[in-house]
């Protein structure tokens, strides 16, 4: 994210569960209610407001877990930016390795006869 005033970027690590909850962040953006995104402590937290009138949205980045800074821009979303993030998540879902199976919740290991790459 960037303005001509402040920039910055995120490096994460991303599992499965932090896709689904995008996908529901998405869905609650769609119905006009905000959203947090990785609000679990292990990443810096997002938060997102619903849409207003003039088509812009508030997005906060916090981090929480390293320096405790955040940022919070007002930024303008053109039509269909919602539809372009499913279309994103869809992307990423389908790129996502398709070894790597989730026992349980936050447990990930490689289906059996697929080891990982050396």
């Amino acid at each position: 994210m960037a303005t001509e005033f402040v920039g910055g970027k995120l490096e994460l690590v991303l599992m499965p569960s932090d896709l689904q909850d995008w996908e529901s962040s998405l869905d609650s953006l769609s119905a006009g209610r905000n959203i947090r995104w990785l609000d679990d402590g292990r990443s810096p937290e997002i938060d997102v407001s619903a849409p207003d009138s003039d088509g812009s949205v508030k997005v906060t980045v916090i981090d929480r877990p390293s320096s405790g800074a955040s940022v919070t821009l007002e930024l303008p979303v053109p039509d269909g930016w919602i539809d372009d993030h499913r279309d994103r998540l869809r992307s990423v879902r389908e790129a996502w390795p398709s070894e790597v199976l989730e026992p349980s919740p936050g447990v990930y290991e490689w289906r059996a006869g697929s080891p990982p790459a050396h």
